[in-house]
């Protein structure tokens, strides 16, 4: 090694970083620099070139003693051995210190027992207050219901847009993402997907249609699955913010600018943004679609996230086709079409049809 070459914490971290932000998407680099903070305020009182095996031990246990998971511990050293081989192969180590660390244990029920217990769906009575609430911002309320109606993930949600839609099928096809500040290309192949939807929701996204159909389209740039391609693409955005006309920045503003107003306003149990999805997961299971389809409509791999996290929700598979059993268990008695005709109590598409009916009247 050069022996005028600095051999500091700060340049390993910062090259490890670096690597993640040309090969990674944005929120895993959002992640990995929050980590790498952790790790380098563990090993700020040690000089770099003289840590040994028995200090990674001993920050491991300092971890432990805070009360880190297991799980979280095992996420912090998946960059500090990045750090450490990197600095190894420099030569700024005879022998690396993380050699023979392994992640704590943490058994597999542990896992799915945790997850399990972030999943925190809406009641059909709760959807009926989301559906017939009064609120200004009627893409903010169809894109929940939407959520809630269809699987879509909050990143596809915000970035829905017309040109997906296809009428005559009545389906969505899920391409782009846009988890943070860019838009994605759906992250995998099963992302990459056509959703079946419901006669109801196809009623409501109609109606929406005359809200935000004809607006104005924009070009967007699309990140690739390799983190670095891009392709211009250009949509018309179908849902926007009332205040600024503008498409939702993200699933985080779409959470504080519309759905936590929404719940805290109509008494509803907050949740967060992911909710509407597992909601959906959650209605569909008990009304008994068949897994696999759901597992394809969520863009799963496989049914193993489903029946691990959902197995309480899973009965016997019925004979009904997907969509109809979903839409009979939300529409259930009508809950979701309030006996009463007035305001407060119409549903939402109808809403839309008489206000936008009201207008061209004049």
């Amino acid at each position: 090694m050069n022996s005028n070459t600095p051999c500091t914490l700060s340049k390993y971290t910062a090259l490890v970083l670096n690597q993640g932000i040309q090969n990674h998407a944005e929120t895993t680099n959002d992640a990995s620099r929050s980590m790498l903070n952790v790790i380098t305020k563990a090993l700020s009182s040690y000089s770099f070139p003289d840590i040994r095996h028995s200090d990674i031990q001993g920050v491991i246990t300092t971890w432990q003693v805070e009360g880190k998971s297991n799980k979280t511990i095992s996420n912090y050293l998946a960059p500090m051995r990045k750090i450490f081989k990197t600095a190894t192969q420099d030569g700024v180590f005879e022998i690396n210190p993380m050699e023979g660390i392994q992640n704590p244990k943490q058994t597999k029920e542990n896992t799915y027992a945790q997850a399990r217990k972030n999943i925190d769906p809406y009641s059909v009575p709760e959807i009926s207050q989301i559906e017939s609430a009064q609120t200004p911002c009627t893409s903010g309320q169809v894109m929940t219901l939407l959520e809630i109606r269809s699987g879509l993930r909050p990143e596809e949600g915000v970035c829905a847009h017309w040109e997906a839609i296809d009428w005559d099928a009545g389906t969505y096809t899920v391409s782009i993402v846009k988890p943070k500040s860019e838009y994605r290309c759906a992250k995998t192949t099963n992302g990459h997907r056509k959703i079946e939807l419901d006669s109801t929701t196809m009623t409501m996204l109609r109606t929406h249609y005359q809200c935000t159909g004809h607006l104005e389209v924009i070009t967007i740039s699309v990140v690739g699955r390799d983190n670095r391609t891009r392709e211009e693409v250009t949509i018309t955005p179908m849902f926007i913010r009332a205040k600024t006309g503008q498409p939702y920045k993200n699933p985080k503003d779409f959470l504080q600018a519309y759905l936590t107003p929404l719940l805290k306003d109509w008494s509803i149990r907050e949740r967060g943004v992911t909710q509407c999805r597992k909601t959906y997961a959650c209605h569909a299971l008990s009304a008994g679609v068949p897994i696999k389809w759901l597992a394809d409509k969520l863009g799963h791999a496989d049914t193993l996230t489903l029946e691990r996290h959902y197995a309480k929700w899973i009965p016997k598979d019925g004979d009904i086709k997907p969509t109809e059993m979903i839409e009979q268990r939300l529409d259930k008695n009508h809950r979701l079409q309030m006996q009463s005709q007035s305001v407060a109590s119409v549903p939402v598409y109808k809403r839309l049809f008489q206000r936008i009916k009201a207008v061209f009247a004049k």
